[in-house]
């Protein structure tokens, strides 16, 4: 699977990546934002040995302001700010309605100009879309859905394991240490 349009973190260089679809509204995807993620970025991420991808599948059926999160969080990421936006969302999800959205943008210092622009002409539904399309295509049934494996030429991901729901960080280090160490399973590259 392509990178291509991910929001990324970390080196395109490292061996193996993580790919996570989710919503911002979603209570399971806070708790891996805010608990495991953080873990894994400074043992992983920070040192080269992981890229981590993030691509939307907001989940509008259940989460009515999941989608208005995704597109703050892409226009954020118009002014290179989309993981100050990710961790912001996440960090305060009873706040994702569009007055609560506008303030984290002004907190964050975005151009509020352009921030609101971008929501209102619904500029960045397309590239949501297609996130949430291709996980759907690739199995991500809920959320958070990780899509662990490794990296080939620091832009396409081989699969290896799917892993959905809330998962801890022990759990998911066991998965990238297993990858690191021992590299893809036989028959998968």
């Amino acid at each position: 699977m392509s990178l291509e349009g991910a929001m990324l973190a970390g080196c395109r260089a490292a061996p193996i990546a993580v790919v996570e679809y989710a919503d911002f509204e979603c209570p399971a995807c806070g708790v891996f934002a805010r608990d495991v993620l953080p873990a894994i970025r400074k043992r992983y991420v920070d040192s080269c040995k992981v890229l981590f991808a993030f691509r939307h599948l907001p989940v509008t059926a259940t989460h009515p302001f999941a989608l208005d999160a995704a597109e703050a969080a892409a226009c954020a990421a118009r002014e290179d700010r989309f993981w100050v936006m990710h961790d912001l969302l996440f960090d305060e999800q009873d706040g994702l309605d569009p007055i609560s959205l506008r303030e984290k943008a002004r907190r964050m210092g975005l151009n509020e100009t352009a921030f609101q622009a971008c929501m209102d002409d619904d500029l960045m539904l397309s590239r949501i879309q297609l996130d949430a399309g291709e996980g759907i295509t690739l199995g991500a049934s809920g959320t958070p859905t990780l899509l662990v494996g490794t990296l080939d030429g620091g832009s396409t991901l081989r699969v290896t394991r799917r892993v959905g729901g809330a998962l801890n960080a022990a759990e998911l280090e066991e998965i990238l240490d297993g990858l690191l160490r021992d590299g893809p399973p036989p028959g998968r590259e």
